[in-house]
Order: structure tokens, then C-alpha cells, then sequence
């Protein structure tokens, strides 16, 4: 498994968040996917994937979460995975990691 070690360039995030309405329930992601031959779209990006469920977790991970910080001062990691700030402090800070990671 890799882990981030730093903020990726501004040209590799995309910061188009969806307004998210809790009461959608388990198809909220539906009207952002799309059918094409190869595949499901992301139409927010256009990235396609090969599998439905792919690309939903692509539109709930990318777009619907914003960015996570690391919280240490003068730290600018971010990430969108909340499993991965654990990780971050624990390698990067040397903070312990909690007793139970919901990954």
C-alpha cells in the first residue's frame, strides 16, 4: 500500500465538490454516472472506469468529501481518504495511530 507523503500538485486535484443531501440515500452518486461502451463515466470529470462501483466511490471520495488536513501546524498534507491522515501522523508526525481505523 502507498501512502501520500505530501500534498499533490494543484493540477492533480479536482475540487469540484457535490452539495450532498443526506437524505439521498444508497443511489445519491446515480445522477453523476453515465454509461459508455468502455465503461461508467464520472460526469463531473469525465474519468471512466470499467466498473459501476468504482466510479461511484470516485464521485463520493472526489467529490462529495472535501479535503482532509493534517491539523499539525505547518503541515500542508491533505487528503480525501480519512484512513490516510492516520497513517500520515503515525509515518509522517509520529502520533499514534487509534486503537480501531474504520477503513
Amino acid at each position: 500500500m502507498i501512502f501520500p507523503s505530501s500534498t499533490p500538485p494543484e493540477s492533480e486535484t479536482n475540487d469540484q465538490l457535490i452539495v450532498s443531501n443526506d437524505k439521498e440515500g444508497w443511489c445519491r452518486n446515480k445522477k453523476y454516472i453515465e454509461t459508455v461502451p468502455n465503461g461508467y463515466r464520472c460526469t463531473v470529470c469525465r474519468k471512466v472506469y470499467g466498473r459501476y462501483n468504482s466510479v461511484s466511490y470516485h464521485v463520493t471520495i472526489y467529490h462529495r468529501n472535501p479535503p482532509i488536513r493534517c491539523g499539525v501546524e505547518g503541515c500542508p498534507f491533505t487528503t480525501r481518504e480519512a484512513r490516510y491522515i492516520h497513517f500520515h501522523k503515525y509515518y509522517r508526525h509520529g502520533i499514534k495511530l487509534p486503537e480501531s481505523i474504520d477503513l
